[in-house]
């Protein structure tokens, strides 16, 4: 797939304009061409999806290394083989699993986009390529969410919106850019305002 411009040229718009990890704030990257092929980046700080009330500055105290204590890649494999599926069933293992590791619980929710994002009428269906855990320069811990897929109406591509807000208390406000075709936008989403135009 050809894209309209490199991710890391979409990102850095954004980053450049308004900082890198800023709580409360996600980065959006959309970029789709004529065939209906797109491709989508969302990047976030983990205070994001795991903050909660009071909860949220405690997250934000214990740091990186708390973090990783609870990774994904240390913590799930073994969780599962402890709680057996034989043993559970399948709804106790989930409320195992996003007790010991919330991040199993985020990872399933973003990978249903369809739930999380709208394209209207453009009909987008997008699947989760990677979800990855990333150490910024400054030692926090960001979330990159990639999808790839296609839109079987790609000239009908005109708005999002976005559930997020009601899930993930603590993210405030979406920063995105979008790379069309025919067109190129900047945009924002924030709990006024779920839903926006991409194209004019």
């Amino acid at each position: 797939m050809t894209l309209a411009l490199p991710f890391y040229v979409l990102m850095s718009a954004t980053l450049v304009q308004h900082g890198a990890h800023v709580h409360g704030q996600a980065d959006l990257a959309i970029a789709m061409n004529a065939d209906g092929s797109i491709e989508m980046e969302l990047r976030s700080n983990a205070y994001n999806y795991l903050a909660s009330g009071s909860e949220a500055d405690e997250h934000d105290d214990h740091g990186h290394d708390d973090h990783d204590h609870h990774g994904h890649d240390d913590h799930a494999h073994d969780d599962h083989d402890d709680h057996g599926h034989d043993d559970h069933g399948h709804d106790d293992h989930d409320d195992h699993a996003s007790e010991d590791d919330p991040w199993i619980a985020v990872e399933a929710h973003m990978s249903g986009v369809g739930n999380v994002f709208d394209f209207g009428s453009a009909n987008c269906e997008l699947t989760l390529v990677s979800f990855e855990q990333v150490e910024t320069p400054d030692g926090h811990m960001d979330v990159i969410a990639s999808y790839a897929g296609r839109c079987a109406a790609p000239a009908r591509m005109g708005m999002i919106e976005t559930t997020m807000f009601d899930t993930y208390p603590a993210l405030e406000n979406i920063v995105g850019v979008y790379i069309g075709p025919e067109a190129q936008s900047a945009f924002s989403l924030t709990r006024e305002t779920i839903r926006t135009q991409l194209t004019r």
